[in-house]
């Protein structure tokens, strides 16, 4: 007597099916055609990651394997304990070279796929197949980890695009910063209400209150760098400012505003220009803008500041920062202007850096209001808490969806107003008065030496690896590679921003470009040292 709890073969006319529960999870009369069926009208490209939902007797995977082109790989995705053994029996059938391209990931690696896609390989697509109607079990499962695995796909190359327009800017940033990480002093603590502001229209009649409020009694403001003019333009003070951005265009928001805030948070890969504003009173973070050996190596060496995973958005970083600063999880943060959408005609709240460039630019042919930006292709018209249509964008509500992940959950978070995104927080009126206050921190950690030590070394493989390519250092084919290896490949910012740099290579092409940059690299090393011996 068969268990029905337990899943059995069944032997068909043209192979064997397999019952479980009930239920006949491939066809009774012909159980491979479905499966092979589908295989067969695969238009398969490079570079695609296929999930095998429920593969079980791995029907239709060898015929799926022989189609796969370049970069291909498939996953078999099964978390039904018993029918998960079906399918390694079946497993240990294949051939090496096909495991190459067929795994069979463990739950706990199925779990953590999302964030550890790379390890499989670089996929541009992810497609999902039921092998049988085991996925029928555990839909929900599969669905979501599809979709994460979809997205963290998407994700990673719009950071990579990031860094190829950017990379060599934030790693030019960080040497240049580097002189001014000669004392590291750990992030003040807050024991009074933190308000951040953000560049959205929101902020503005959140300010209005705070405005009325006795100086002493107001919140700790944290505002993000495009915020500061508004504050300047209502006479008030901010506490903190958050600067991110590794262009130079960020300092116009600080202009004719020294005296406006008290302290900067920088990120080690901000514009170096802007740290020079208030140096006494500048805090560093380090934004891990990309997972580097030569960043792990300066963190494991504690010669970066504290570390921040990359958020992409300064307010997220404004918000990650208030929560390690605040005392206790019972000092309250309060937030407005972060709405990750606009209205008609407006980007950003009046006075904002934006806004006033968007004045500056206003013309006869040149209309004040910004229409093309909840007209375009890309803008999405959504309804909010007020009832009033606003307008988002792909990448400002994935902003806004990575901010509901990460932060609507801690406890004591509110937002102060209904007109932006939906970021599932509490709505809380700003209170009157504000107890508290900020302390700075007596311990700093000293680490010129280390730098210095560092830089040297940075510069003795720089200029060992510039010899080997102009061969004044001759090496046999083989050690030349070996040597090339060890000194290129952990010192990703040589090559970081090159479209083809995440999987660096030996090829002329690449050691050609990469030739060019240790120039300019060495010139950055050499500067850093002349200003940290100064």
């Amino acid at each position: 007597m068969q268990d029905k709890n337990k899943p059995f073969l069944v032997e068909t006319r043209e192979g064997f099916s397999v019952q479980y529960c009930n239920k006949f999870l491939y066809s009774k009369y012909a159980p491979k055609k479905s499966i092979l069926q589908i295989v067969q009208n695969l238009n398969i490209l490079s570079d695609t990651l296929f999930l095998c939902i429920s593969p079980l007797l791995c029907y239709g995977v060898k015929e799926l394997i022989s189609k796969l082109e370049p970069n291909c790989l498939l996953l078999g995705i099964e978390i039904d304990e018993n029918l998960k053994s079906i399918t390694l029996k079946e497993y240990e059938k294949f051939t090496d070279q096909e495991k190459k391209f067929f795994q069979i990931p463990q739950y706990q690696e199925l779990i953590q796929l999302p964030q550890n896609i790379t390890n499989y390989g670089f996929f541009k697509r992810v497609i999902t197949i039921d092998f049988s109607a085991g996925s029928q079990f555990n839909q929900d499962f599969y669905q979501e980890l599809f979709v994460k695995t979809r997205d963290a796909v998407s994700q990673w190359w719009k950071n990579r695009i990031t860094l190829v327009k950017f990379g060599r800017k934030y790693s030019t940033n960080l040497f240049k910063n580097l002189y001014k990480l000669t004392t590291i002093t750990p992030l003040p603590l807050i024991s009074k209400p933190i308000l951040i502001c953000g560049a959205g229209e929101s902020a503005l009649p959140v300010l209005n209150q705070i405005k009325k409020i006795e100086i002493e009694k107001r919140p700790c403001i944290i505002c993000v760098d495009a915020e500061l003019h508004q504050l300047l333009a209502l006479n008030i003070k901010a506490d903190f400012v958050v600067c991110e951005e590794s262009q130079s265009i960020i300092s116009r928001a600080f202009t004719g505003t020294k005296n406006n805030f008290d302290f900067l948070l920088c990120s080690v890969t901000s514009t170096p220009t802007v740290s020079r504003i208030k140096p006494e009173n500048t805090y560093f973070y380090t934004s891990l803008y990309s997972d580097t050996t030569f960043l792990s190596n300066l963190l494991h060496n504690e010669i970066l500041p504290q570390p921040i995973a990359p958020l992409g958005s300064v307010g997220l970083v404004a918000m990650e920062l208030a929560l390690r600063m605040r005392e206790t999880e019972s000092v309250p943060i309060y937030i407005c202007g972060l709405d990750f959408s606009f209205s008609k005609g407006n980007t950003h709240g009046i006075e904002t850096l934006h806004d006033k460039i968007r004045r500056s630019k206003n013309t006869k042919l040149t209309s004040f209001s910004s229409f093309e930006s909840c007209f375009n292709n890309d803008s999405i018209a959504f309804v909010n808490q007020n009832n009033q249509t606003k307008f988002t964008t792909p990448t400002l509500r994935s902003y806004a969806e990575l901010f509901i992940y990460l932060f609507s959950k801690k406890n004591n978070v509110f937002s102060v107003t209904e007109q932006g995104y939906n970021l599932n927080l509490k709505i809380n009126t700003v209170p009157n008065y504000y107890a508290g206050d900020i302390k700075a921190a007596d311990e700093q950690s000293f680490n010129k030496s280390k730098i210095i030590k560092w830089l040297n070394q940075e510069k003795q493989a720089l200029s060992e690896l510039r010899d080997i390519f102009t061969n004044k250092i001759s090496l046999s084919e083989s050690n030349r590679k070996e040597k090339i290896s060890n000194l290129l490949f952990k010192r990703e910012y040589l090559f970081l921003h090159f479209p083809d740099g995440y999987n660096p290579n030996l090829s002329q092409g690449f050691l050609n470009r990469v030739r060019i940059e240790i120039d300019y690299f060495l010139n950055l090393i050499q500067d850093s040292l002349e200003k940290i011996s100064l």
